[in-house]
């Protein structure tokens, strides 16, 4: 991953990025080992909230916040995703160890069941009970490469195809 040009897209946005030891990212383990997202979450994490692309690009401890606390990153931080940025409604930006993307609704995790709207049919779907594959279903992809994700993101191109998922 080429941090130092992700490093300097942050700063065009007028935000520094910080390099995070690793004692603080215990709790992400085994998600960030993967040498497909580790760069990003050591040498990129922005130290102040930012928008790019018109979403929330979050710092470590709103990635906490997000991933321990609230709905959809809790929900989905248990099957191995890492929320990473936030759009104004609520929905969350997640990446997982292999560097795929994933856009999650915030209205569609609920305590026993999760209840998402299929955009290929545009239907509305009831999933009983959690498990990767009920997760992964639920999720829309943006990317399978995270690295390139950030690139297009960061140089906000893709502004439109966000704000149609929000």
């Amino acid at each position: 991953m080429n941090t130092q040009a992700i490093q300097q897209l942050s700063m065009q946005k007028g935000v520094h990025t910080r390099h995070t030891d690793k004692q603080e990212l215990a709790a992400f383990q085994p998600i960030i080992a993967s040498p497909l997202v580790h760069p990003y979450f050591i040498m990129c994490l922005p130290t102040n909230v930012y928008s790019a692309s018109g979403i929330r690009m979050l710092p470590l401890k709103w990635i906490c916040e997000e991933a321990f606390e609230l709905v959809p990153g809790a929900r989905l931080f248990a099957y191995g995703y890492i929320p990473i940025a936030t759009s104004i409604g609520g929905n969350a930006i997640c990446v997982r160890a292999d560097g795929q993307v994933f856009w999650a609704d915030h209205d569609s995790w609920y305590d026993d069941y999760i209840l998402f709207h299929n955009r290929e049919t545009d239907e509305w779907i009831e999933l009983s009970g959690y498990s990767p594959a009920h997760v992964e279903q639920a999720l829309v992809p943006l990317a399978n490469n995270f690295e390139q994700f950030l690139f297009a993101l960061l140089n906000d191109e893709l502004t439109k195809q966000l704000e149609e998922l929000d």
